[in-house]
């Protein structure tokens, strides 16, 4: 803004911690209200790499954004946010590739084959769940391709070596 609105140094530091806080507190909702003069990614552009610190920490499995989180990451934040970032990816393909990921996903696969009318057998059940897991691996590897980081080739090449894993999860995770 010209002239500028605030010209002490403290005011903006302050202006840009509670504008920063305010982003993430609903972030997931936030980055999607296109009806925003200017929206959250433009903000945190204009903020620079503080405004992104804390974003590492959003990177759970019950995030949808991953994508547009590491795209901010990796974009503006410093080699501190994206190793953290790098590491939270890890913990969470980590997370997703586990035996009690998929166990913790069967009745919600359940519910909505049940509400879909659809009659699977307990085989049918367990390839669906992976076949969603699978999904969500790619998705989280999508991600790590644009973060990097040591963690996540360490990662990366470790998983699509081993045998045990599909052939396209191995194809992904090489892409990545």
């Amino acid at each position: 803004h010209d002239p500028p609105l605030v010209t002490d140094d403290k005011v903006k530091a302050d202006l840009g911690a509670a504008l920063t806080f305010w982003a993430q507190a609903d972030f997931e909702s936030r980055i999607d209200y296109t009806s925003q003069q200017f929206g959250i990614e433009q903000m945190l552009r204009f903020l620079g790499p503080s405004a992104v610190k804390s974003l590492p920490g959003m990177i759970t499995e019950s995030s949808s954004k991953i994508d547009r989180l590491a795209s901010l990451i990796a974009e503006i934040g410093d080699a501190d946010t994206k190793a953290k970032a790098s590491d939270s990816l890890v913990r969470l393909a980590q997370t997703l590739d586990s035996d009690k990921w998929i166990e913790k996903q069967k009745p919600a696969v359940a519910e909505a084959n049940k509400r879909a009318n659809l009659k699977v057998t307990p085989e049918q059940l367990t390839e669906q769940v992976k076949k969603y897991q699978e999904q969500e691996l790619i998705r989280v590897f999508t991600a790590m391709k644009k973060v990097g980081g040591r963690p996540v080739v360490d990662y990366l090449f470790k998983f699509s070596a081993d045998k045990n894993n599909s052939e396209e999860r191995r194809k992904a995770a090489l892409a990545a």
